[in-house]
């Protein structure tokens, strides 16, 4: 049995029974890997999101803290848990939040730091690190489903 090194090296008149068994190359242009969860990477204003869902909600917080709902961002914050754990989250806000005067019954506005995560599936990993983080930080994420 002859072995070929790639598709090149077949005879002409065989390529076209080949051809669609043979998976491209990984380093060809148009080969794009499965990923595990099905998530495809974007790339917006030069920067890459590992998922559509989060360049959307990125861009969505960016309209926000434009037009002033939310006072500030920190995008792919890191935090160590107790144990050593790092978890990754997608974004911090500084968002204003109403709150009664308990005197004069005025609601001002005051900041409150929100955690936010995009996700497409939630695994029983990450749902063991979302406990972890809010029993240690005594905060809740926000969880924005795909």
């Amino acid at each position: 049995m002859l072995r070929y090194k790639s598709i090149a090296d077949i005879p002409p008149h065989l390529r076209p029974q080949v051809e669609p068994k043979c998976p491209p190359a990984a380093n060809a242009p148009e080969f794009h890997p499965r990923r595990k969860y099905g998530n495809v990477p974007v790339e917006i204003g030069g920067r890459k999101f590992p998922s559509k869902a989060q360049a959307h909600r990125h861009q969505e917080i960016r309209l926000a803290v434009v037009s002033g709902a939310i006072f500030g961002n920190v995008s792919e914050v890191s935090v160590l848990l107790p144990g050593g754990v790092r978890m990754r989250l997608d974004e911090l806000n500084n968002e204003p939040v109403a709150y009664p005067c308990e005197q004069c019954g005025h609601h001002n506005l005051i900041p409150t730091l929100v955690f936010e995560d995009t996700k497409g599936v939630l695994t029983k990993e990450w749902e063991t690190k979302r406990r972890a983080f809010e029993a240690a930080l005594g905060v809740k994420i926000r969880i924005i489903q795909a």
